[in-house]
């Protein structure tokens, strides 16, 4: 997609400045999948495969330790009130962040927001800058970071943006040095300047000197952090539970959707047409209903 491509050039970019080559990339390195063993997202390699004899455009859906399935998934949006307003059907073992770039450009735009609110899937870099650059607020939840907390982590490092430099506990400045593929700029320290730290052992462990990495994109993220914190960001959150989970949770309990019924990405996209579009017109009629309920008892008074 366009929106990974403009990162690829921005990684080159950052490379030609720091006086080094550039990566020359090809169409595998942005494919984007779900492990099926650990359930990790794997980008840029090649994964093992589960194809179903039955119904090849199926992929495998992975959710929890114990969740796994054949299965399609579907891309929604609905505005505040739980209208449902558009959808893009994927194979399941397509990662949301793989499959929102095609989805906003399609559907979401369409309706010209101020501000969309997503699920965790969507906490990326690049589906943060997306949203920058079309001047739209992204909402989206905390995303607890991976791996064991550690002493002298990155954490503890505080990224002073005047300077472009992570200060560590100490008081020394890392300075960025590299960038690798995916857009993690390494931010290091000279070995003299870690030769008499007090935290030397604790904090080099066996390595030569410290290294920090920030993504290229971090800052559209740390963006989303405020807009997640401010009063505005909590309050337009709590329409997230009774609009698209709403939403979904009666699609799947009472209009079929928990399970897949046809074969191939297109007869379940076409399924799926109908079965949002009577989801409306149900809301709609129930509406019109309580509406001229309403009329009649103001009437009778």
């Amino acid at each position: 997609d366009k929106y990974q491509k403009d990162l690829e050039e921005e990684i080159n970019e950052f490379r030609r400045k720091m006086g080094k080559d550039s990566f020359e990339y090809d169409d595998e390195e942005s494919e984007c999948f779900i492990d099926e063993e650990t359930g990790e997202v794997i980008e840029g390699k090649t994964v093992t495969k589960t194809v179903s004899l039955t119904d090849p455009d199926c992929g495998m859906f992975i959710k929890g330790e114990h969740e796994r399935q054949l299965a399609y998934v579907d891309m929604c949006s609905c505005d505040k009130n739980g209208w449902h307003l558009g959808f893009e059907t994927n194979p399941g073992n397509i990662h949301d962040s793989k499959a929102f770039p095609s989805f906003f450009e399609n559907v979401f735009l369409g309706y010209n927001p101020e501000t969309g609110c997503g699920d965790a899937g969507m906490a990326t870099g690049k589906i943060a800058k997306m949203f920058h650059d079309h001047g739209i607020a992204l909402l989206v939840p905390y995303v607890r970071p991976k791996g064991k907390r550690v002493k002298f982590g990155k954490r503890d490092f505080i990224y002073q943006k005047e300077k472009d430099a992570y200060l560590c506990p100490n008081g020394k400045l890392l300075y960025p040095t590299n960038i690798d593929r995916k857009g993690n700029i390494k931010y290091r320290i000279s070995k003299k300047e870690c030769s008499d730290c007090p935290f030397r052992k604790e904090c080099l462990k066996n390595y030569s000197s410290k290294t920090v990495t920030r993504h290229i994109y971090a800052s559209y993220m740390e963006a989303t952090r405020e807009i997640r914190l401010s009063a505005r960001g909590k309050e337009t959150y709590k329409l997230r539970k009774i609009s698209i989970e709403r939403m979904f949770a009666e699609l799947k309990e009472h209009h079929g959707l928990r399970y897949t019924r046809y074969r191939g990405l297109e007869k379940n996209f076409n399924y799926r047409c109908l079965l949002y579009a009577c989801y409306n017109i149900k809301k709609l009629a129930l509406l019109l209903d309580k509406m001229e309920q309403k009329r009649e008892k103001s009437t009778c008074a």
